[in-house]
C-alpha cells in the first residue's frame, strides 16, 4: 500500500468541483484509493463520502491507495490536490435591477410513476447536466461548467443520489418518497461537516432531487417565459435555473435560505443577476407581476411602474432576442445596438446568409415597431469570435475586413430587412475608408471608440448618417489603459471628456444623430455631461435600463 500525506492548497478544498475532479481522476486507477482527514475516512471514488469529510482550503490529508497501479495513482492524485485552483470565474453582480416579480409555485402532479421509470429520469437529468456543462464550456467561464459536471458526479457517482433513490427503492418506498429521502440522507451528512463550502451543496442535492421528479412528471416549478424582465421570487433557487435565466428574460432572484457559497450564487455572479436573500415573512409578502428593486446589500423594494419622461431617448443594448423583448418591455426607444456576434457565439464557422436572417428578423419582430441599429461583427481585443480568429488586433471593421465572405454574407443578410426599421453600425471606424461597403441604401452608422476615430470625427461625421461614441474602448484607448481596468467615472478624464465634446460638436455640424453607448451612459455624473453635451440618446443594457431610466426622469 502506498501511503501519501498530501497538503491542500491554501485556496482550494475538496468542495464539490476540486471533489468531482478527484474523484474521477481516482476512478481512472485501477487501485483502490481511500482519503483520511482527520479521524474520518472516506472511498475516494465516492463523490458524496469525499463532500461529507468537509476538507477545507489547505488541510491535510492522507492518501492510502492499493492496487497495481498505486504508484502512478499516488503520484497524480497527490500533484492534482496540491496544484493551483484554477481563477474563479465569478464576476461581480451589478449593484441592482428591476423588474417584474414572478412568484415560482411547484405543481405536484397525481400521476403514479411506476419504479422502473427511475432509471429514464436519471439518464433525462444526466443529458440535461451535460448540455448545461457543454454549453457554458463554450464561453471564456470554463470553470463554471464544472459545476454542472460536479452535480452529475451528485447524482451518478458512487453512493450519490441515484444510489440512495435505488436503496430507499429496495426498501419499499414509494418513487416521491424514496426520492425525497435519498435528498434528506445525504443532505443531513453534508450539513453535519464544519466545511460551508461542503453544506452549501445540499442545495445542489435538493436541485437535481427535483429535476427527478420533474423528469418524472410527479412535479413542476412554474418559470416565467421572455420577455420579462422578470425577478424570479423561488424559495428553492438552483444553478440550472441561473443558467436557464436570460433565455426566460429573468434579470434577478429573491429567495430564501441560500449560501452566498452554493453554486446557484456563484454562477449568478458570473453572469452578472443579482441574488438577494430574505426572510420566510418577507419572501410571502411579494406578489406577482409588481415591479420591483432588486439589490445584494439591501432588502428588495416595491416599486411603481418605470418612467417614461426623458430628455432625450433611451435605447438598448442587447445580445439577443430576449434581451430585445425586455428592451421593449421595459420601454425602450428602440434597439441601439445589437451585438450580431454574439448571436451566432456558439458558432465556430461563420453564419450563412439565411441563418442570419432568420435570427435578425426573429430580432426584429420581438421589437415591435422600434428602430434597430445592427452592429457589423465586432472582434479583436478581448472581443473572442470563433470565426473573426487572428490575435488581439486589428479591432472591428478592420478585422471583418480580413474575412471578405462573412463581411459580405452579412451586408446581404442585412438588406434583406425592412429599411425602415434598420440601421446599420460599423465598429470601430478610424476613418472614413471604414464607411465604404458594398451597400447604398441603408442608413449606415459610424461607431468611433479609438483616439483616431475620434481626431477623424469631422470627416466621419460627413460621411455617416448617424454617429455612436463607444465609451469603453474610447476611454482605453485615450487614457492608454486595458479595459478591464477601467472604472465607469474614467470617462470623466479631462482628455476623454474633451474627445467626446469634440465628436459631438462634429456630429452636430452635419447634423448627425449622437449616441452613447458604453459603462458610462449609466453613470449619472456622466449622463449630466452628455446631456449638456447634446447628445441625442443613451444605449445601455437592459439590465441597467430602469436605473438610467430613473435617473433621466429627473433631469
Amino acid at each position: 500500500m502506498k501511503r501519501v500525506d498530501v497538503a491542500l492548497t491554501k485556496d482550494a478544498g475538496l468542495h464539490a468541483r476540486p471533489a468531482d475532479a478527484f474523484v474521477r481522476a481516482a476512478q481512472s486507477f485501477q487501485s483502490s484509493v481511500t482519503v483520511r482527514f482527520g479521524e474520518l475516512s472516506a472511498n475516494g471514488k465516492a463523490i458524496v463520502e469525499i463532500l461529507v469529510l468537509g476538507v477545507p482550503a489547505g488541510a491535510n490529508v492522507i492518501l492510502e491507495i492499493e492496487g497495481p497501479d498505486q504508484d502512478a495513482a499516488a503520484s497524480a492524485l497527490a500533484t492534482l490536490l496540491t496544484a493551483p485552483a484554477p481563477a474563479s470565474a465569478a464576476a461581480s453582480a451589478p449593484a441592482s435591477t428591476t423588474g417584474r416579480a414572478f412568484i415560482a409555485r411547484r405543481v405536484v402532479s397525481p400521476r403514479r410513476a411506476p419504479k422502473q421509470d427511475i432509471d429514464a429520469a436519471i439518464d433525462h437529468v444526466r443529458k440535461e447536466l451535460r448540455k448545461r456543462a457543454a454549453a457554458l464550456a463554450q464561453s471564456t467561464n470554463i470553470d463554471i461548467a464544472g459545476i454542472f459536471a460536479a452535480q452529475e458526479a451528485l447524482l451518478t457517482g458512487e453512493g450519490g443520489l441515484a444510489d440512495a433513490v435505488r436503496t430507499q427503492l429496495g426498501a419499499g418506498q414509494g418513487m416521491d418518497e424514496a426520492i425525497v429521502r435519498a435528498a434528506d440522507e445525504i443532505t443531513a451528512r453534508l450539513a453535519a461537516t464544519a466545511n460551508e463550502r461542503t453544506q452549501a451543496k445540499s442545495a445542489d442535492v435538493r436541485e437535481i432531487a427535483e429535476r427527478l421528479l420533474e423528469a418524472l412528471d410527479r412535479s413542476d416549478t412554474s418559470l416565467p417565459e421572455p420577455p420579462g424582465p422578470w425577478v424570479l421570487v423561488t424559495r428553492h433557487l438552483g444553478a440550472a435555473t441561473v443558467a436557464d435565466a436570460r433565455a426566460r428574460g429573468i434579470v434577478g432572484f429573491v429567495t430564501t435560505a441560500l449560501s452566498p457559497l452554493a453554486h446557484a450564487v456563484i454562477l449568478a455572479r458570473a453572469v452578472a443577476l443579482p441574488v438577494q436573500v430574505v426572510s420566510d415573512t418577507a419572501f410571502h409578502a411579494f406578489r406577482d407581476d409588481e415591479w420591483i428593486d432588486v439589490s445584494e446589500d439591501s432588502t428588495p423594494s416595491v416599486i411603481g411602474d418605470l418612467p417614461t419622461r426623458r430628455p432625450i431617448a433611451l435605447r438598448a443594448n442587447v445580445a439577443s432576442v430576449a434581451e430585445a423583448a425586455q428592451a421593449l418591455a421595459l420601454g425602450a426607444d428602440g434597439i441601439g445596438l445589437v451585438r450580431t456576434e454574439l448571436l451566432f457565439a456558439s458558432h465556430r464557422h461563420a453564419p450563412s446568409v439565411d441563418e442570419q436572417a432568420a435570427v435578425y428578423n426573429e430580432l426584429l419582430c420581438s421589437s415591435g415597431e422600434q428602430l434597430v441599429t445592427f452592429r457589423l461583427f465586432d472582434a479583436g481585443g478581448d472581443k473572442i469570435v470563433a470565426f473573426l480568429p487572428g490575435d488581439a488586433e486589428p479591432r472591428g471593421i478592420a478585422r471583418l475586413r480580413h474575412f471578405p465572405d462573412v463581411l459580405a454574407s452579412q451586408l446581404n443578410a442585412l438588406a434583406a430587412l425592412p429599411r425602415d426599421r434598420v440601421r446599420i453600425l460599423v465598429p470601430f471606424v478610424a476613418s472614413t475608408n471604414d464607411l465604404d461597403l458594398a451597400i447604398t441604401d441603408l442608413s449606415i452608422g459610424a461607431m468611433i471608440e479609438s483616439a483616431a476615430g475620434a481626431h477623424a470625427a469631422s470627416a466621419i461625421a460627413a460621411r455617416a448618417a448617424f454617429i455612436s461614441i463607444g465609451t469603453n474602448d474610447l476611454t482605453a484607448s485615450l487614457t492608454g489603459r486595458s479595459r478591464d481596468t477601467l472604472t465607469p467615472d474614467d470617462v470623466l478624464d479631462p482628455n476623454v471628456k474633451h474627445a467626446i465634446a469634440a465628436i459631438v460638436t462634429a456630429a452636430k455640424s452635419f447634423h448627425r444623430e449622437v449616441s452613447i453607448c458604453g459603462e458610462a451612459a449609466t453613470l449619472p455624473a456622466a449622463i449630466d455631461y452628455f446631456l449638456s453635451l447634446g447628445v441625442d440618446a443613451l444605449s445601455v443594457s437592459p439590465l441597467r435600463f430602469p436605473d438610467v431610466a430613473r435617473t433621466l426622469e429627473s433631469k
